[in-house]
């Protein structure tokens, strides 16, 4: 039961972060880039979610957590 609710929260994470990190882009082309930064470092938080759950996974989202300073 516990694996298959890490999953679903791993997958809820993944489709955030695609919506998050979208809405960042979105108020990048605006011209905000304080906006932008909240909804990416939100975006940040989903990805330290779902790869605290399943470590091992998401090398690409650690990637740019790292490469973004957002990795602790």
């Amino acid at each position: 039961m516990w694996a298959s609710e890490c999953f679903s929260f791993a997958a809820y994470s993944l489709g955030s972060y695609h919506l998050l990190a979208s809405t960042g882009e979105q108020a990048i082309r605006q011209g905000d880039s304080e906006i932008a930064e909240a909804w990416f470092n939100q975006a940040a938080e989903y990805w330290k979610q779902a790869i605290a759950l399943t470590p091992g996974n998401y090398i690409e989202a650690q990637n740019w957590l790292k490469i973004t300073r957002r990795f602790e």
